[in-house]
This record gives structure tokens, sequence and C-alpha cells, in this order.
């Protein structure tokens, strides 16, 4: 079986990031990170590592401390050669402007010669640039490090295309040059890949949002005051300033003509073209005017500004004596204006953030009810008044008012945004869902070669973006009033399912056109109706099944069969497996038994073998359903009604039914056995074909939860189709785990339980599973695995009876078994051992499979203790611990402990999932509803 790869997560309350960059643009990503969240560092350890320079520091920072590693490649020149084992990702981009573009880059000398006046080739006046800005870069960056499969790609992200004349037009602009620049088509320029970079744009889920004009014009300003004007050289004041200038020179002349006596021994000289450049203070009305033609000296600006000074005196003394108005009050305006202000400062991106998610709240129920119209008009107002929000929280001149608060409002108007828009995408792949359920359910058409791309498409998008509001909701939710944290672990549950759904959803979609027929070759699947409360290795008893059938896109046939008739046709003798021979008393293997390997591929090949060989009929696949996934169907619709039994069936009360009907009356080969379960399964079939578009959603839900929980299994004969389930983890297969990180160890448990005892024990058998782990200071691995079984059934009588229990343990190969034995916990001195003579060791797959019988009397209980050890070849000074935990199929959710006990100097640094620290040793606590992983990292 493929190898799957994990890495560990880090479980610091705030990431950290490294940023190896030039000044003019580590100070813009440093601030663009810490409004992320991130706290900036430059020693270890770090989560992520920013090299915009190429710095060997960089990388050795990223391997040590196993970061996240991102290189930025500036024009096409510049190359990369990562080290081993490093986690890289690369962006390659060019023409960026900052507030302090260097004057080394492209657009740097353009706006430099815009300054000084100078002359300046260029290339060809057609020829396409793309500015870009440094905060859509960091942007990029980001996505680039934060989304998945991301790691060891390259990606090229450029500002939009701008011919290089609008650019030199723009920046002439800025100078008022007289040189203007020349244009050489000798001079080339780097040529880019548009689709290359629409293609990058499109897999980070980022776009420009910045203008490079504005980025320009602050490059502009900051040159001038760092390099000055040359002295040849004059700028021309915007109109508005120019006339503001002329006004006071009119005033200039009037005053002098009217007071003679003034101390001027003649007029200024005022020069009568427009003053050449002009220098604004912050918050302030003065004007410097730099004008060398004019040659004013600084005498005569003096006496001018004292003409001015004297008019506006003259213009405040009142003509007629009248009663003045206190100072104080005059300040009364200035001070209401200013708390106006304020206000609505604070009023504006308020209103848009609770109209926002008032909206958002709204379409919610519409889209559950089919209101696709109404929803999507919700949406659109929500998403409007989230970017309101956005833009007036980055954009609003007067933000300083909201005294850092515009931080906060913008990280919410981004999340609430970001939702909106998966909103948006959302609905019309529901819409195609319903479609196509109702296409293969109740014959209608659809066009399935066009739309199924559509719902592709479509479900990528989603997966993108409900990536992206992920990392922006962990960036905010801080923020949020501490009432509201509590709801923390929901809503990141909820967007990680949608997440995961939304990705299934695609992989899936790519596959629909072989499930259902529709590429011209009609499909039969042989669905096992698996009774998980009489425990088998695949997920429970076979005790019916059925075949279905889908040609051109439709279900169109569905027939339920009883085990028991199509064994009594099988012809010849086939030896079964030594525990079913021995324990169960069948001399011959039937269909029935089929399911003992607990590798469900190879089981499914050996049904389909037995189907074949009973009832003469090939299939395309084999489904392995379980009464819990008949559980999940049934609370899509609540309860569902069986006439014949004359029972209302609900999840609460679905097993309890199961077992009554199932064992009333029941003798071999006869038909009360399936009856029950195959007239639910029908029943539910009906439901389902005569549902109402908005219960397709919930049955889909309810499906990829069953297939995710190993309720149900795949197997499909054809090889890329079960690649596809493989990948999704939906094939049954036993998985062969490993650890990505360096000086790393990847072990791997796996309990299989087979119900030989001719009952249906396990619907009262409680279980859980303890193991303690102690690592040694040279790496040594021991183990001690308990496993606790309690029988609640009260007598012998069908259902209940004695669990006998064939129980299989699959450890890693190398395990060193110690020892295995058996007691009741009320009194542990009563112990059974089990040794070599009485349990089965085998090696298969890499795996150690470790097998013994296991009984547990009705109203007792019984453990099981088994101790082994491992020695893994490590070296270095960290140490990965990474354990792949597989559920069997059918088995209920377990209560799993785990205790990690290590040497006093080393130090975890890393774990997956959360887990508690107890007197020096780690205690992990989960509910073993579906495969899961635990990982631990040390430094010593």
């Amino acid at each position: 079986m493929p190898e799957e790869s994990f890495q560990f997560k880090v479980s610091t309350v705030r990431s950290a990031a490294a940023i190896f960059a030039e000044p003019f643009l580590k100070k813009p990503l440093r601030i663009f990170l810490r409004k992320k969240g991130l706290s900036i560092k430059e020693k270890p350890p770090v989560d992520y590592v920013f090299d915009l320079v190429g710095d060997a520091a960089a990388q050795n920072l990223a391997k040590i401390g196993e970061a996240k590693y991102l290189r930025v490649l500036l024009g096409e020149n510049e190359s990369f050669t990562p080290l081993a084992g490093l986690n890289w990702r690369v962006i390659r981009t060019d023409f960026i402007v900052s507030p302090k573009t260097p004057t080394e880059s492209f657009l740097g000398k353009m706006v430099y010669a815009s300054l000084k006046d100078q002359p300046f080739p260029l290339s060809a006046s057609e020829t396409e640039i793309y500015p870009l800005c440094i905060d859509d870069l960091a942007a990029a960056c980001w996505q680039a490090l934060v989304l998945p499969q991301t790691a060891e790609k390259e990606f090229l992200i450029l500002g939009k295309p701008e011919n290089l004349s609008t650019v030199a037009k723009f920046v002439e602009s800025l100078g008022q040059m007289t040189e203007k620049f020349s244009f050489s088509p000798s001079k080339a320029l780097f040529h880019y890949n548009l689709k290359e970079s629409e293609k990058s744009a499109k897999f980070l889920n980022w776009e420009v949002e910045n203008d490079w004009r504005q980025s320009l014009e602050k490059t502009f300003h900051f040159y001038y005051k760092t390099f000055g004007i040359h002295k040849e050289k004059t700028i021309t004041l915007p109109k508005k300033e120019i006339d503001k200038i002329e006004v006071e020179r009119q005033i200039e002349q009037k005053e002098v003509s009217e007071k003679p006596h003034l101390p001027f021994a003649k007029k200024p000289e005022i020069s009568t073209k427009p003053p050449v450049s002009t220098l604004k203070k912050s918050f302030s009305e003065e004007i410097i005017v730099i004008d060398e033609k004019a040659n004013i000296k600084n005498e005569e600006k003096q006496k001018t500004e004292r003409i001015i000074s004297l008019f506006k005196e003259k213009k405040e003394t009142p003509e007629k004596s009248e009663k003045r108005i206190p100072k104080h009050y005059c300040f009364l305006p200035i001070i209401f204006g200013f708390f106006l202000i304020i206000f609505f400062t604070w009023l504006k991106p308020t209103i848009s953030l609770v109209l926002g998610a008032k909206n958002f709240k709204e379409s919610l129920p519409l889209f559950s009810g089919q209101n696709w119209a109404k929803g999507e008009v919700k949406i659109k107002k929500a998403k409007r008044y989230f970017k309101t929000a956005e833009v007036f929280s980055k954009e609003n001149p007067f933000k300083f008012f909201l005294f850092g608060a515009e931080i906060i409002f913008a990280r919410f108007a981004e999340t609430g945004k970001i939702a909106a828009e998966a909103a948006e995408t959302a609905v019309p792949l529901l819409e195609n869902a319903a479609v196509l359920g109702e296409a293969v359910l109740k014959d209608q058409t659809f066009d399935f070669k066009n739309n199924l791309p559509l719902i592709k498409t479509a479900a990528a998008e989603l997966f993108w973006q409900f990536s992206r509001l992920q990392t922006a909701a962990e960036s905010s939710w801080k923020f949020l009033p501490k009432r509201w944290q509590k709801d923390k672990p929901s809503i990141f549950t909820k967007i990680k399912e949608a997440k995961d759904f939304a990705q299934k959803t695609e992989k899936l979609s790519e596959h629909l056109l072989w499930f259902l027929g529709a590429d011209g070759k009609k499909k039969t699947f042989l669905v096992l109706l698996q009774n998980s409360n009489e425990l088998r290795p695949t997920g429970g008893f076979i005790g019916s099944f059925a075949l279905l059938t889908f040609d051109d896109g439709s279900l169109t046939d569905f027939e339920v069969k009883d085990v028991y008739v199509a064994d009594g046709q099988l012809k010849g003798h086939v030896e079964p497996p030594k525990q079913i021979k021995e324990i169960l008393g069948e001399e011959t293997w039937y269909l029935r038994d089929a399911n003992w390997d607990p590798d469900f591929p190879i089981s499914a090949k050996n049904i389909a073998w037995f189907l074949k060989k009973e009832l003469g009929r090939e299939v395309d696949g084999v489904i392995a359903f379980n009464l819990e996934a008949a559980k999940k169907i049934v609370s899509a619709f609540g309860e569902i009604y069986l006439p014949d039994f004359g029972e209302k069936i609900s999840e609460t009360n679905l097993f309890e039914r199961a077992e009554f009907w199932s064992e009333n009356q029941f003798f071999p080969g006869s038909n009360q056995k399936s009856a029950f379960l195959s007239t639910l399964t029908k029943q539910l079939l009906e439901n389902i074909k005569s549902g109402k578009p908005e219960d397709f959603l919930k049955i889909f839900k309810a499906l990829v939860s069953s297939l995710d929980e190993k309720e149900m299994m795949i197997f499909a004969r054809e090889t890329k189709i079960e690649k596809a389930l493989q990948s999704l983890n939906w094939d049954g297969a036993v998985r062969s785990p490993a650890c990505s990180a360096a000086n790393c160890f990847s072990d791997f448990r796996f309990l299989v339980e087979a119900n030989l005892g001719i009952n249906k024990a396990n619907y009262f058998v409680q279980q859980t599973a303890e193991e303690a782990i102690t690592v040694g200071s040279d790496y040594t691995l021991n183990h001690r695995l308990t496993i606790n079984y309690e029988n609640t059934a009260t007598s012998n009588n069908c259902p209940g009876g004695t669990y006998t229990n064939w129980l299989r343990i699959y450890l890693p190969q190398a395990a060193k078994i110690e020892k295995v034995r058996i007691f009741n916990p009320l009194m542990p001195q009563d112990e059974q051992i089990i040794g070599k003579d009485k349990r089965e060791e085998e090696i298969k797959n890499t795996k150690k499979i470790v097998g013994f019988l296991v009984r547990v009397p009705v109203r007792e209980r019984r453990t099981v203790e088994i101790t082994f050890s491992q020695k893994p070849k490590i070296a270095g000074k960290n140490f990965g611990y990474l354990l792949y935990w597989q559920k069997q199929s059918g088995a209920k959710t377990m209560p799993l402990s785990l205790l990690v006990s290590f040497p006093e100097n080393w130090q975890p640094v890393q774990v997956t999932p959360e887990a508690n620290l107890v007197s020096g040793k780690l205690l992990f606590n989960k509910q073993l509803n579906k495969d899961s992983n635990f990982g631990v990292e040390f430094n010593k």
C-alpha cells in the first residue's frame, strides 16, 4: 500500500516568523505578518522563514527548526538550490514597489531620474511591466506558506500588466520632467509567462489589491527628502496651491501700496511664473516656496510674511465697538467637531460589521431551505458590508481616532468577506449537486460531461476559500470577547470539516462518471449489509447483501438478497481459515464469512469471487455498509417507517430494534435474519429517491462521514479509482504510515476483533484502551498496551452471551513481544498467560500480527495486557515519535489514553494533537472514531 506522510503541528500559542530581507522589504513585511498575529524573531524556534536575499542562514534556521521556508527570487536571473530535507517553496517576482524602493531597482531608477530631471532610456514603449506593491507580495508569501500542497512548488507572482509608456508618463508627472524618458528597443526587459502567473495566483487564491501608483508616489517623496532637488531642477505645484500663493501675493501688493510707511525699501520681486516647488508640513497651512529663478532672499520673504500677517490682523480687528465672545467659547465648535469625527469614525465600520454579520446569518437558513435566490441576495449584501468595513478601516484618513482598533476591524471584516465569498461559491455548487442527485435517483436529465467539471472547479475554489477563512479566523479570534472564546473549538471544527468536505467533493467528482455508469458502461456494485453487533474484521457479519446497478447516470436496479440463500448455491468445498473452522465450527468457507481479512481490498476480492461462484454475477466494486452508516442516513430524515414491521425507526432505537427483529424466530436458512435489515435498506433507498433537494446534501454528508469513520468502505476493480479511494482513506486498506521528519520513528496500532460466538454480544460490550510508552535515553521504546472489556449482557440468551473474540493486534514488524496476559481486573492475580503456544504470530506487509482468543463472560470484565519493546535506529539531538492508530470498521467509538514518559533532560517541543503535561509525562486522551495519529518531537 502507498505510504502516507505526516508532519508535526506546532503547539505554540503564537506562531513566529523570521525575515531575511533588505530594509525596504523587511519593514512592510514585518508589519503585514504582525497583523496576521505572528511574532517576528531572528532566532529559533520559528514556524516560518521568509528569505528574500538568499541567506544561507535562513535555510539552516528553517531546516533545524523544521519550519516552512519561502524563498523569494527577484527577476529571472536568480536561482535557488534547497538544502536536503528542507520544507521549501519559491515565489519568483519582479518590479516590486514599496514606500522606500531602492534606487538600484528598475522602477527606482525611473523615479530617481524623474527627480533629477535626467535622461533614462527605456525599452520599447509597448513593453509590458508588472508593478507589484510590497503588501500584495506579502499576502502572496503568506498564502504560499499557510495553504496546503504548496511544498516544493514554485509560483510566479506579478502585478497587473501595464504598458511601459503608461508607467513612464506617470513617473514623468511626479517630477514634472522637462527631459522626457526616451525609448530604445535595444534595451530589453524580462518577459514573463502571464498564464503561469494566473495559474499561480489561482492556486494561492491571491489577487492584486493595491495601486502601484500610490507606492511610486511615496517613493518619489522619500527620494525628495533623501536626495533633495538638483539646482537646475524645477517642479510645479498643483493648481490649488498655486492659486493660494497668488492670493497671498496680491495681498502683498495691496498692502504695500496702502501703507507706504512700512519698512521696505522697495516691493519684493514677485515672479510672474508659477512657483516651482513646495513642501507641505504635516497638519499645517504653512507653505515654503522654492523659486531659484526669482531669487527671493530670506530677508524679503520675512518682510512679505509680515505684510500678510498685518493684513490678517487688520481683517480680524472689528470696525465697530461690540461685545467680544470669550475666547474659550471659540474652541467649542472645534471640540464638538473633534468628538463628532471620532463618533463617525467608529460608527461606520461598526455598523458595517454588524450589518454584514446580520445578513450572513440570515442567509444560512435560506440556503438550507434551497431558497438560493434570496440567500444569494443576502450573502452579497453581507460581502458588501464586510468589504466596506475593511476598506474604511484601512483607508480612512481619520483611522488614528480608532486608537489601534482599525486592525481588529480590518481583520474581522476580512474574515467576514472571505466567509461570504465562500458562501457565494457554495451556492452554484449546491444547486448543481441537488440537480445531480435528482438526476441519479429520479432519472432526470443532467449533462454529466459538462456539469461535473463545473462541480469539481467550484469544490476546488471552495476548498481554497475555506483554507483562507481558517487562516483569517485564527489571526482574528483572540480579539473577540472572552465569552465568545468558548465557541472557538466548535467553530474551527466546522470550518475544518467544511474544508475537508470541499476537498473530498473535488476528488470524488473526478470519478462520478465511472461510478454512475455515465461513461457509457453500466456499473454494478455488491453492497454488503454488515451487522456490526456481530463484529467481523471488515465491519460485521454479512447477513444479507444488495446488488446496485447504475446505467447512463441513473440508478436502474437495486435488489436485496439473503446471504444463506446465495451460500446454499455454492458448489464444491472451500477450505476456511483456521479460526472459522475450529472456533466457529464451519467446515466450508462461504460468502457470509469471506470478510475475514481486515484489509478490505483483499476481503472484497474474496467476496466478489464467492458471489461469482454462487450466483454467477460479476461486479465492478464492493461496498461495505454497516448499521452505523444506516443510522447516519436515518438521522437525515428524522425517522423511517417500516410498514411490514409496524415500526418507526430513528437513530436512537435503530440498534435495539435491529437486534429484536434480526433474532426473532431465526434459524439457519430462514429469511428472518435478513428481513429487517433488507427491509430497512429498501425503505431508506425509497426515502432517498423521493426526498427533497435539501435532503440530498444531508445524505451526502452522512455518506462522507460514514466513509471517514470506516462505517462504509469501497473497493473498485478500476485501478485509477482504487488509487483515488486510497488517497481519501476510503478503501479500508491496512495503512502504512511514514514519518516525514528526520530522526523520526513511525509506530502503528490496529486492533482487529472477530465475534465467533454466534451472537450479537458486541451490542453489550463496552471497551477502552490505554497504552503507556516509555522512551529511553538510548531511544528504546517500551510499551504496555491494555485493552479493557466489559460484557453488560444479563443472560446467555440471544442476542447476548459470552463475547468470544479472536483478537488480532497489528504492530510494527520489528516489535519484540515480551508478555501477553488476560485477567479479571477485579481479581488481577487470577491471570491467564498467553504463551507462544497459545497465540499466533505472523509477519505480513511489514506488520507483526499477534492473534489469540479472548472470552468475556456475561456480567464480567476482562483485561488484555501486552508488553513489547522496539529499538529504532535514530541518531541526532532531536527525536520524533509518530503513532498511527487505525480504527476497525464497525467497532464502536473507543476511549483511548496514551501516556508518554521521557528522560528528564528531554523537552517536548512539538505535539499533535494537544496533550497534557502530567508529572513530567505527556497524556493524550482521544475518542477513537476514525484513524488518528499522535506525534511528539523532543529536544535533548
